[in-house]
């Protein structure tokens, strides 16, 4: 784990996120597989709603770069 709390295995998360995700045997390579209704299975409720947008964020942007870089 980093100074800043983030955890070098899932990069740009947080150490519950990184530990619910351990728990669940997710790699960061198998984060953009997950689906919004995966999030909302591993981080139910409306106090985990940040948490789940950061992911799908984190995933999706993390596309889009991968997507300009191939072109």
């Amino acid at each position: 784990m980093d100074d800043d709390g983030r955890d070098a295995i899932h990069p740009g998360m947080d150490h519950i996120t990184t530990a619910v995700l351990k728990a669940a045997n997710i790699s960061t390579d198998m984060l953009p597989s997950l689906s919004k209704e995966d999030l909302r299975d591993l981080f139910p409720g409306p106090e985990h709603f940040l948490r789940r947008r950061t992911i799908w964020r984190l995933i999706h942007d993390e596309d889009k770069v991968m997507m300009v870089l191939t072109i």
